[in-house]
């Protein structure tokens, strides 16, 4: 082999080994691109799950506060609970149920797997305000049963809110693990 013929194979075998480089180097760069905007991705839908779910719990306390606020009067100070509390309650919960519901659509959108793993608390959370306003419409002709009656769903929903930070939090793992 002459030697035009050795710097002419020496130079397709280095233009071939520049190519292959390159495209390593190429495809290296566009798999960790690629890796990249899926961690993207992944943190941004967490992020909108994590405000969605925390949107859905500060609803889920705004509510049972007012569970809380009547059931403690009732038991506490039963004088206090009349018509203008009761009517207070209504109005607040009238209020919040929306929100509540709106910010568990959100949840939903998000992940249904999330949503569901809510539903058990927030059926708890409706049972006790189906009890609460049982009871408030029968202030009217019952009082004392009524009182009677509130005051007993106070430990429920005690025990329902401070269970809601463990239970946010068991909640958030299981989002983590879907997405």
């Amino acid at each position: 082999m002459d030697s035009t013929t050795s710097a002419l194979l020496g130079a397709a075998i280095g233009s071939a080994a520049a190519l292959v480089s390159a495209s390593l180097a190429s495809f290296v760069a566009l798999h960790n691109e690629r890796k990249r905007r899926e961690e993207a991705a992944r943190a941004s839908a967490v992020r909108s799950l994590r405000t969605a779910a925390a949107a859905a719990f500060t609803e889920f306390y705004n509510f049972s506060h007012a569970i809380s606020w009547i059931t403690w009067y009732a038991k506490h100070a039963p004088a206090s609970v009349d018509a203008q509390m009761a009517g207070s309650y209504e109005q607040d919960n009238h209020a919040v149920i929306p929100k509540l519901q709106g910010a568990l659509a959100v949840v939903a959108s998000l992940s249904l797997t999330v949503y569901e793993e809510l539903q058990p608390l927030v059926h708890r959370l409706f049972v006790l305000d189906k009890h609460v306003s049982t009871a408030v419409v029968r202030l009217r002709d019952d009082r004392a049963g009524a009182i009677g009656s509130l005051a007993t769903l106070l430990d429920d929903v005690n025990e329902l809110q401070d269970s809601l930070p463990a239970e946010l939090n068991r909640v958030m793992k299981v989002a983590l693990s879907e997405i």
